[in-house]
């Protein structure tokens, strides 16, 4: 890999609908693959209001099964089907939840004996390294997101769920998905010079910039972000972290950088 990527920040809002954010969620842009992170309610809408066609589209990976994170899927497949795409489509998710998300679509009508695609489903697996046409990996890292359904005795579904570490031919990125506690942020392996795109939801400032001081970071871009106006939480990080503004990025819809 000697080639680097864009991340196009598809949704920044958090699990609360709103007006002028599409929930958290963004796109692996590279001239070869294109993989969709997430896809929560409004998904589709908020690749037309980028300009970013459903074709565009080789693969799409669900970190986790709350929805804000996977409830527009059936749109965004749906509308593949009407735009008669032909070409294939990744779908990644946990083992346990394959068979889910095919009830899902039989559910929905999407037959998959009668889209005009091929849908291939592919399981995530842990520490499992996977290369996409040899222009990014992706890694995928358990957090404890949903381990208090577990302690709630909540049996029969799938409590999986993932932060992932992107690596590009020219940088790494991580991001966090949504998280139990900041001990999920701690126990990511970061490089020198690696990207951290992290949740403001289930963890705090504060619990971000112990992160920054402990890790040599090149930037932090705060997404999955609560409030419409960002302003408070702007100032909150200029209050704690006198070089706030130079290290951290307040992510909204449409931001792009590069890995």
């Amino acid at each position: 890999m000697s080639d680097s990527i864009k991340i196009v920040f598809t949704g920044t809002g958090s699990g609360k609908s709103s007006l002028n954010r599409f929930h958290s969620s963004f796109l692996i842009r590279s001239d070869s693959y294109n993989l969709q992170i997430d896809a929560g309610d409004g998904i589709s809408r908020a690749l037309l209001r980028l300009g970013i066609g459903f074709n565009e589209i080789d693969g799409i990976l669900i970190t986790h099964f709350h929805p804000d994170h996977f409830s527009g899927l059936i749109t965004l497949i749906q509308q593949m089907k009407l735009i008669k795409r032909q070409m294939p489509l990744d779908l990644f998710v946990s083992k346990g939840s394959i068979n889910f998300i095919r009830e899902l679509l039989m559910r929905s009508f999407l037959l998959e004996e009668r889209l005009p695609f091929q849908l291939n489903l592919k399981r995530i697996e842990t520490g499992k390294k996977t290369d996409f046409r040899g222009k990014f990996t992706i890694t995928a890292i358990e957090n404890s997101h949903l381990e208090k359904y577990r302690e709630l005795g909540v049996k029969g579904l799938d409590l999986k769920s993932f932060s992932i570490a992107v690596t590009s031919g020219t940088g790494e990125l991580y991001y966090s998905g949504d998280v139990g506690t900041s001990m999920d942020l701690a126990g990511l392996k970061f490089g020198n010079g690696a990207i951290l795109v992290t949740e403001t939801t289930h963890v705090t400032v504060e619990d971000i910039i112990g992160i920054i001081e402990s890790n040599d970071l090149k930037k932090v871009i705060l997404t999955h972000i609560d409030a419409d106006d960002p302003s408070a939480l702007i100032t909150k990080i200029t209050n704690l972290y006198p070089d706030g503004l130079n290290k951290f990025t307040v992510a909204h819809d449409g931001l792009m950088i590069t890995v």
